[in-house]
């Protein structure tokens, strides 16, 4: 019966958390950003987050928007798993007839370990959406071949690319200074989302947690198909009221099947103090990296109660 109970809060619990999780992830790093420089080379790409719905968003200039038209070309990089099927589009390079903004004619490139030039596109030709004009570049449907991390560069026609990101040409053409927007899609999110259950046994849908208590809150983070607790690194554990707070104290050994579902589950203790929670807190957050380097967060339930409430 207990065992049933268990199971039951506990599927609750993550279904509430869900929903927790999904407004954290929004209201953490943002995944459209701008371009900073300098990228001009490989070395100095700009590294981009890959987005919960596997998509990240790049506002960038080649050269400049007004004045002087100079060479210039972007790089960006990103983590992708082996058997991702990538989209690298380029949006908005060709501005609307008489809009009076400058047009850049773009060249899209995706190249992998060594810079090797895995592929390459001038004009993608048929429009999609956020493109006026045939000359904005796309590279559709490409799968990565292994996991690891991947170089995009965008420059302007005819500067195509060459292995290690040196051009094949630094002629400046017609339309070779001006805005674009780069979007990335159909890639192995950078954040795993996971479940987790606080004070796992509780049979309230809320974990009671006493913000000032000198004890420690248990948490019990949950296997899945895409997550094996064991392969956590538990030294990059967090956990607390933002997800960034240095509260761990230990993990118990040995294999937990906190609920039932044949999976090892992980149970590790934190220092209720160093977790901030404050009067009002209704989530908590872990965050942390697998042995193999995916970052991955998860929330859960929690309700602030005074000492004498918390049993």
């Amino acid at each position: 019966m207990k065992s049933k109970l268990r199971i039951s809060t506990t599927a609750r619990r993550t279904a509430i958390a869900a929903a927790v999780l999904a407004s954290f992830v929004a209201s953490g790093p943002a995944f459209a950003v701008d371009e900073v420089e300098p990228n001009t080379s490989m070395a100095a790409a700009q590294r981009l987050e890959i987005g919960p719905d596997g998509r990240a968003e790049v506002t960038g200039t080649i050269g400049s928007a007004t004045g002087i038209v100079v060479g210039d070309v972007d790089f960006y990089l990103f983590e992708g798993q082996k058997g991702d099927v990538v989209t690298i589009d380029i949006d908005g390079g060709m501005k609307p007839r008489f809009s009076g903004l400058r047009n850049v004619d773009t060249i899209v490139a995706i190249l992998g370990l060594g810079g090797k030039l895995l592929l390459e596109n001038n004009d993608a030709g048929a429009l999609d959406e956020g493109s006026v004009h045939g000359f904005d570049a796309r590279i559709d449907k490409f799968e990565l071949p292994a996991s690891g991390p991947y170089t995009i560069g965008v420059s302007s026609n005819p500067r195509n690319f060459l292995d290690s990101g040196t051009l094949a040409s630094n002629v400046l053409g017609l339309n070779s200074n001006g805005t674009y927007t780069l979007v990335i899609s159909g890639v192995s999110p950078s954040l795993l989302r996971i479940e987790v259950d606080i004070r796992p046994g509780d049979s309230r849908e809320s974990a009671p947690i006493n913000a000032r208590s000198k004890g420690n809150i248990p948490v019990a983070l949950l296997s899945s198909s895409q997550f094996n607790a064991p392969e956590v690194d538990q030294k990059s554990l967090r956990f607390g009221a933002r997800g960034n707070e240095s509260s761990l104290l230990r993990c118990n050994r040995g294999d937990t099947d906190v609920n039932d579902d044949g999976k090892p589950d992980l149970v590790c203790h934190f220092d209720a103090q160093t977790t901030a929670f404050a009067p009002g807190d209704i989530k908590g957050i872990v965050t942390g990296v697998l042995k193999d380097g995916r970052r991955f967060a998860g929330t859960g339930p929690i309700t602030i109660v005074p000492a004498k409430l918390r049993d």
